[in-house]
């Protein structure tokens, strides 16, 4: 097999998910783009012909696959007020498709939802997803899955004993001086009832307001937000004031007007987290919210429905709650998350389809014959 080269020029998030896609399919990563006989772009927002120009008007094949916000800003830019910005991309939409039938342009959407947005602006599709889900991570879900199971047995086990009453106390002294020190009522690898995965950068886009005005009804309950952009968070941080946090926060309904009220004690920031820490987040929770306001195909959402999740997203997507965060009030949100919490029901369903149809071994045979030739 003659294989090909490649270089990745997309979005480094994804890039681990499509290489290993290469071997089998005879292509292979090269770090040069002058050497590559394929360009690879995941985010197709930004591999535009004013900076990129000759692999444009090359015989070079591109790879476009598209992700979710790339959609947003090609539709934002087709129907600009500005006629300059409106007019680049029109360019680029034809130099899109000019390459696309000649063979020289494989055109990809995560999902269905994507697609059916792209085909809005004239810009053809097949779906192919971007995935992490292989035997090891299925195997990692159920083993943390499991872990969890038996630590509720043993936990019920001992209370039936019944716990002394020193060793009571003692644990109540300790939640009270977390309170304190800011560390929250309960430990970082406690059990939770819903996780949020949401950019401190972007804290507005993914819902974050909103997580936490659920959140402040719910006090009963326990939230955990974990922060992927950011590699620690001091105990200055979780006051939102000076951060980008308090400014997306300024005239949201439970924040004052400099946005510097502390996150509420029921919820728990937690930082990056490795993907074995981040299985163990999802393994102790009941749900997951997600209400951002465009998203593409959101492998966090995939994991949460490995770990058997109940999954609230304002994505159309099987086996899930969709709800539209620009339109639900906060207490609604809250009335649902309160439901699922109660229901406590295991989504094996959508752990079921995630398995068979977005298992990195049943796309490979696609994302071969996509190459094919």
């Amino acid at each position: 097999m003659n294989r090909r080269s490649v270089y990745f020029a997309g979005n480094d998030t994804f890039k681990q998910h499509v290489i290993p896609l290469f071997g089998e399919a005879g292509l292979e990563e090269t770090l040069h783009r002058q050497d590559a006989h394929i360009i690879y772009v995941t985010y197709a927002g930004h591999f535009g012909p004013l900076k990129h120009l000759r692999p444009w008007l090359s015989s070079k094949t591109l790879v476009f696959h598209w992700i979710g916000s790339d959609v947003l800003r090609w539709q934002a830019g087709l129907r600009s007020k500005n006629p300059i910005k409106r007019l680049y991309y029109h360019l680029w939409r034809t130099l899109y498709l000019r390459k696309y039938h000649r063979g020289k342009l494989i055109s990809l959407a995560v999902t269905p939802a994507l697609q059916e947005k792209l085909k809005g602006i004239a810009i053809p599709t097949e779906v192919f997803p971007i995935t992490s889900v292989n035997e090891e991570t299925i195997a990692m879900a159920e083993e943390e899955r499991g872990k969890r199971e038996k630590r509720k047995v043993k936990g019920e086990e001992r209370k039936e004993k019944g716990e002394g009453k020193e060793k009571r106390e003692k644990r109540k002294e300790k939640n009270e001086e977390r309170k304190v020190k800011g560390e929250g009522s309960w430990k970082p690898g406690g059990e939770t009832d819903v996780v949020g995965y949401v950019p401190w950068g972007d804290f507005g886009f993914y819902g974050g307001p909103l997580f936490v005005e659920v959140a402040r009804r719910l006090p009963h309950r326990h939230f955990t937000m974990v922060v992927p952009d950011k590699k620690e968070i001091s105990a200055d941080e979780l006051f939102m004031s000076g951060s980008s946090i308090g400014r997306e926060a300024q005239g949201q309904k439970g924040f004052n007007e400099e946005g510097s009220e502390r996150f509420p004690e029921n919820v728990r920031v937690l930082p990056e987290l490795s993907f074995e820490e981040m299985q163990r987040v999802l393994a102790s929770a009941k749900c997951m919210l997600r209400p951002t306001r465009h998203d593409g195909l959101a492998l966090m959402v995939l994991e949460a429905l490995l770990a058997e999740l109940q999954v609230i997203w304002s994505q159309p997507f099987p086996h899930t709650h969709p709800v539209d965060p620009m339109t639900i009030k906060p207490e609604e949100l809250a009335t649902l998350v309160e439901d699922i919490i109660r229901k406590n029901r295991k989504n094996k369903e959508g752990k079921q389809y995630v398995m068979d149809t977005y298992s990195v071994d049943t796309l490979q045979k696609r994302f071969n014959a996509l190459f094919h030739g």
